[in-house]
């Protein structure tokens, strides 16, 4: 018994240093970055395992979804799947990150038919498979390609 507790003790401390090691290099902050943010008193959020809020499409306010419901993206840090609502239908798939570099694999949908919100699921798909590059600024997720932005997210949902 006495051996147990320090053996789960140990196991306690290696987990929480591999899952802060594993939130470190998720996090895509360039010192300029991080400088705007200690200047502002903001906090950077993780990238992953929370709902990002999309407040933004390709420079414009993005369509409503269905029953006035915004798109959203969560990012799974340990599988490395995307999830989210998309307009009308929920969304999953795979991304890939290394560094401020994104990809987002195919998305597999449920197939729901909306009156409203499908403009944006159309949208907001395309804009996830033509992203490259992510910035995560205090509160902010954006997502770019070749282009410039495709989307801008938000950790708060709208209203809040």
């Amino acid at each position: 018994m006495l051996f147990r507790i320090p053996a789960l003790l140990l196991l306690g401390i290696v987990a929480a240093a591999c899952a802060r090691q594993q939130d470190n290099e998720g996090i895509a902050a360039d010192s300029a970055m991080s400088d705007t943010l200690a200047a502002s008193g903001g906090t950077m959020p993780s990238l992953f395992d929370i709902t990002w809020y999309l407040t933004e499409l390709n420079g414009q306010a993005p369509p409503t979804g269905s029953g006035g419901t915004p798109a959203t993206l969560v990012l799974a840090a340990e599988d490395q799947r995307a999830s989210g609502f998309s307009g009308c239908n929920r969304m999953s798939g795979s991304y890939q990150h290394a560094g401020d570099s994104i990809s987002f694999g195919p998305m597999a949908m449920t197939r729901m038919a909306c009156t409203e919100g499908m403009e944006l699921e159309q949208q907001y798909s395309a804009a996830l498979a033509s992203a490259t590059i992510f910035r995560l600024t205090a509160g902010e997720l954006e997502l770019m390609g070749d282009r410039g932005t495709v989307a801008r997210f938000n950790a708060t949902p709208p209203g809040e």
